[in-house]
């Protein structure tokens, strides 16, 4: 939004809760896991995103080392006070363990609607038109502990396909990196990488933005981002942490918009 106003540096407030409750039984573990959060523009009165997250998960056992999960989401995001966007999903999974690893290997359907909504900064203003959309995805996902169970390694891939009403498809993949390093029994660190890329036909891009067979403009959205953190656990309730990262976005399908983010976050995690 930098060539629409005076400063094109924003500044961010989040704000964020969440409540989990959990029930283990001999034959069944349901966890539950609600999630509220709320960000502000410091500079922009009337931006706001508030996101509430809600998700219900049943695990059974097959064995010691084996066992299969069903879990059902609802998610609700509102702009600037504004119903944006309502979503459900529901996703089939099975791990298997091992000494020190794990596998999952998971399927989700997921259906949203985005509403049309306008959005304002300052005196600037664009609308955002709604349209519904559905979504396949298939992932896989690997964690494993090493140096006597200090340093946890995790990498997870997914593939996935959209259909939207808007016309506007594609396929993509997500693929999630990151080491978490206990240091002391209070000082741990994290290192993460996140990159996903999303392929648009070009015959719908035709079809929506009138292109032509021969344009120049490409068909892929994709997205890197890496970041670190560092936190210390005051006590068994309480514990602060310090997180940098850095973001680069680039998209050919939306009018070639390109971005670069740098995030820095100071915070309290508050257990009880």
């Amino acid at each position: 939004i930098a060539p629409f106003i005076e400063k094109p540096n924003t500044t961010f407030i989040e704000s964020t809760a969440q409540v989990k409750y959990n029930y283990i039984g001999e034959r069944v573990t349901w966890k539950n896991n609600l999630l509220i959060r709320n960000i502000d523009n410091y500079d922009f009165s009337d931006y706001d995103k508030l996101l509430y997250k809600l998700d219900s998960e049943l695990v059974w056992p097959i064995s010691s080392d084996k066992e299969i999960w069903v879990q059902l989401e609802q998610r609700n995001q509102f702009r600037g006070g504004q119903p944006q966007i309502k979503s459900s999903a529901i996703k089939l999974g099975y791990r298997f363990f091992f000494d020190t690893s794990e596998w999952h290997v998971y399927g989700q359907y997921m259906d949203r609607t985005f509403e049309t909504i306008e959005v304002k900064f300052g005196d600037f203003s664009y609308t955002n038109y709604g349209f519904d959309n559905t979504s396949w995805a298939l992932g896989v996902e690997w964690n494993k502990l090493l140096y006597n169970n200090r340093l946890l390694a995790k990498v997870q891939f997914e593939l996935k396909n959209n259909d939207a009403s808007d016309g506007l498809n594609y396929q993509g993949g997500i693929l999630k990196t990151a080491l978490v390093y206990q240091i002391t029994d209070e000082w741990s660190a994290v290192g993460y990488a996140h990159f996903f890329q999303q392929d648009y036909k070009q015959s719908d891009l035709e079809n929506v933005y009138g292109l032509e067979a021969d344009s120049d403009i490409a068909s892929i959205d994709k997205s890197l981002r890496i970041g670190a953190k560092i936190e210390y656990q005051m006590n068994e309730h309480l514990s602060t942490f310090l997180s940098t990262d850095w973001g680069e976005r680039s998209s050919d399908i939306y009018w070639g918009v390109h971005s670069n983010t740098v995030r820095i976050k100071l915070g309290f995690n508050y257990e009880f």
